[in-house]
């Protein structure tokens, strides 16, 4: 089974940040919000909805911070 990978990147408006959860490969992200902390918890409850999942979150200069892996991976635990 793949694993289902989200980004949390920063995106710069003329008002500042704005951050959006994106599920890697796709064109337009799934939700854009005005803080990171919020960015977040939409995240995780999006990816509540996956077996194995992955959130990527990247500070505000796009580098990545932080990654969580979410369910039992298959590269990791064998039998």
């Amino acid at each position: 089974m793949a694993r289902t990978i989200y980004h949390i990147t920063p995106r710069r408006t003329e008002d500042g940040l704005e951050w959006a959860v994106k599920r890697q490969g796709a064109e337009r992200a799934a939700v854009v919000l005005p803080n990171k902390a919020d960015a977040i918890e939409a995240a995780k409850d999006i990816l509540e909805n996956y077996e194995l999942s992955q959130l990527i979150i990247h500070d505000k200069s796009n580098i990545i911070q932080t990654e969580y892996t979410y369910g039992k991976d298959p590269k990791k635990y064998i039998g």
